[in-house]
């Protein structure tokens, strides 16, 4: 038997993406202690943190999870933004709008990633995939009625 070496390439660039929406909550309260003003509600918190730690993984599914918590983020974000318009500081509404366009290009970004070389769909959650074995046909005996070419 001959092992098959192909391995799959690491999307570095969605594992950037995922440590930036993985570090958002995190930068959004160091914010808040300087400014006294918070971006993000604890709500938008979970779903970027919930989707950047569902991009570390090389999942199929994962990924998909971790689109649709983007888009909570987006709903989310762009329903506060809307409500509190007027209300807000126009600097924290130019916040919020480019939080809501750098999670939308992520999101992109992701999606250029679901080819064969960065992701195989028999890819385990947690661990590598395996290696594939080639295996040549058994041989039979030939026998007279069922000649082989």
């Amino acid at each position: 038997m001959e092992v098959k070496t192909t391995t799959l390439e690491r999307p570095r660039t969605v594992e950037m993406a995922a440590a930036v929406l993985i570090l958002t909550p995190l930068l959004d309260v160091m914010m808040m202690q300087r400014s006294g003003v918070s971006i993000l509600t604890w709500l938008s918190w979970i779903f970027v943190f919930g989707a950047g730690v569902t991009l570390m993984i090389r999942h199929k599914s994962s990924w998909i999870i971790g689109i649709v918590l983007c888009a909570a983020f987006v709903v989310d974000t762009s329903y506060h933004l809307v409500q509190e318009l007027n209300a807000v500081d126009p600097i924290v509404s130019s916040a919020r709008l480019l939080d809501c366009l750098i999670v939308v290009f992520i999101v992109v970004t992701v999606f250029s990633f679901f080819r064969y070389p960065y992701l195989d769909r028999r890819q385990n959650w947690f661990a590598p995939t395996g290696d594939r074995l080639l295996s040549r046909k058994s041989q039979v005996p030939s026998c007279k009625c069922h000649p082989r070419p």
